[in-house]
């Protein structure tokens, strides 16, 4: 329907989204206790192991995506020729594998603990990301699948870590701090990407960049892991 409509479209969809919303009750109770100061809180959840973790996984899975997202089109459009709607497809496979692996994850996440995600997750972006940049558009649909699957299984316990880390603090019932605090790691992490996608772009080919973002993301992963090996029941 061309550009310009595209836009008006999405820009739809939220007012959208408006009309379900204002039919959602009311949550907070009359006896709730008086939400924590901002700044306060956020020190003490910071202070969280299970909040770190969360974060650094959160913050990845956002940095990975937003870092692909402008460069994939254009090295498989000038390395291959292909065509925009080729170009979608091959997105559409990671996140048809994120839509699927994400509530798989998630469960998964619930009944073995949170840090068995998290090192999977990391391992599989780890070993798939480097690999989008070479090859037939086949093998980077293939692969961006993984992505995707790596995507979900590192994402899948960070809004729980972060919730449990409000109960660790002692303020439990604040989840709105923690719901608030996922949003922003999710913006700083998306924001990055972008920039380090850019200025990579400007000294490196595009093969080279995803080996590095592949190494590190598994490292930042590990780095979240390591961070929960003191508490048993993550």
């Amino acid at each position: 329907v061309g550009l310009n409509e595209t836009f008006f479209i999405a820009a739809a969809l939220p007012a959208i989204v408006l009309v379900p919303v204002l039919f959602v009750p009311e949550t907070r109770r009359s006896d709730a206790p008086p939400a924590p100061r901002l700044l306060p809180a956020v020190r003490l959840l910071s202070a969280q192991p299970r909040a770190r973790a969360g974060a650094a996984a959160l913050a990845t899975l956002a940095a990975v995506l937003a870092f692909i997202e402008p460069l994939l089109p254009l090295d498989i459009s000038e390395r291959l020729d292909l065509e925009p709607i080729v170009v979608g497809a091959v997105f559409s496979a990671a996140l048809l594998a994120y839509f699927v692996g994400a509530p798989l994850a998630g469960r998964w996440s619930d009944a073995r603990g949170r840090r068995r995600p998290l090192l999977v997750g990391g391992i599989v972006l780890g070993a798939s990301v480097p690999l989008i940049g070479f090859g037939p558009v086949w093998w980077v649909a293939v692969w961006m699948l993984a992505v995707g699957a790596g995507l979900a299984i590192l994402g899948a316990g960070t809004g729980a870590l972060l919730t449990e880390a409000v109960d660790d603090a002692g303020m439990a019932g604040a989840y709105g701090l923690s719901a608030g605090v996922l949003t922003v790691i999710f913006a700083a992490g998306y924001a990055v990407g972008p920039l380090a996608a850019a200025a990579g772009a400007a000294v490196a080919p595009f093969w080279a960049l995803c080996i590095v973002l592949g190494v590190a993301a598994l490292l930042a992963s590990l780095w979240a892991w390591r961070q929960l090996a003191a508490s048993p029941s993550t």
